[in-house]
């Protein structure tokens, strides 16, 4: 079984321990056995992943950590999505297209984006029905 959250977490703690800061604490506090992250066949839950990045921030204090960590991934192994951020100017524009190009991928989502003065925002709305339909 593939489980893409659990090579996700393999990539930030890889980089965490590039960067010279130790993964103990995050993986403590994340409940993962970082030995079997690489090839082992485990899950990480959605809180398990919110949890890594939360103490990544609290470690590495880097505001740019999201940017280094995005700036490694092949944006042709994204698929659409890659072609949406390789055609966009700005992470804005790449929203914008994202929200209207992501029925071509799946039904199960939506994606709103909206721009407020200070911040924006991005929202992936489930379709709650067609989830519990195909599970």
């Amino acid at each position: 079984m593939i489980f893409p959250n659990r090579r996700i977490v393999y990539v930030l703690l890889m980089e965490v321990i590039n960067q010279g800061f130790p993964i103990t604490t995050i993986c403590e506090k994340a409940n993962i056995d970082f030995s079997q992250l690489k090839d082992g066949d485990i899950e990480i839950t959605d809180e398990q992943m919110e949890t890594v990045w939360v103490e990544i921030t609290k470690i590495v204090r880097n505001d740019e950590f999201g940017f280094l960590i995005g700036s490694k991934i092949n944006l042709e192994g994204l698929g659409l999505f890659g072609m949406i951020i390789q055609n966009s100017k700005t992470i804005e524009e790449a929203f914008e297209n994202a929200q209207h190009y992501v029925r071509l991928i799946t039904d199960l989502i939506t994606i709103k984006y909206t721009r407020k003065p200070v911040y924006f925002m991005v929202e992936v709305i489930p379709d709650i029905n067609k989830a519990i339909q195909y599970p």
